[in-house]
């Protein structure tokens, strides 16, 4: 066996540095620190990854690492966010070009860069959408994370509620 490509962290294992290796019949386990990774072998499958799906890797909100999901909400000032995007194609030697889209806005280049940067994002609900090309440079399917920033609680529907239901009585009491 001839490894031709190394392949690590920045190809979408969980860490450059593998423990141990078990071979099982069909399946390879790469055993990690903190993460084990199956690999299944099916010599009547084709291997090549023509439709690639990026994905969040880590997510970091005001510098503080937030677990990932496809729908997330944050209060106001929690809108400082770096997403770790990555997919899976061990291929292309971690070169594959990513594209971002906001709300359904024209894709963006992000390039080979795994990180997109969004600084203060004022509140409201946002769809994130990232993609990826393959090695016939086609781009890949999408995948959607939704985000909901929250407003501050002094401009909540609430809020101004409890100000005109405040103000009309003091106005009522007033006139008395």
């Amino acid at each position: 066996v001839i490894i031709q490509d190394i392949i690590n962290g920045y190809d979408g294992l969980p860490d450059d540095e593998i423990n141990e290796i078990l071979f099982l019949k069909d399946e390879i386990f790469l055993i990690y620190l903190n993460n084990i990774v199956k690999f299944n072998y099916n010599p009547k499958v084709n291997y090549t990854n023509d439709n690639i799906q990026p994905f969040i890797q880590t997510m970091q909100v005001n510098n503080l690492v937030f677990k990932v999901r496809d729908s997330m909400t944050f209060v106001s000032d929690q809108n400082n966010l770096i997403l770790k995007i990555v997919a899976l194609d061990y291929a292309q030697n971690g070169n594959l070009i990513y594209q971002y889209a906001i709300n359904s806005s024209q894709y963006k280049d992000l390039g080979t860069d795994r990180e997109l940067n969004l600084f203060q994002l004022s509140p409201g609900k946002y769809n994130i959408s990232i993609r990826a090309k393959n090695k016939e440079m086609e781009w890949g399917a999408p995948r959607n994370y939704f985000i909901n920033i929250l407003p501050p609680w002094w401009k909540t529907w609430w809020f101004y509620s409890l100000m005109v239901f405040s103000i009309s009585s003091s106005v009522s009491y007033s006139s008395k």
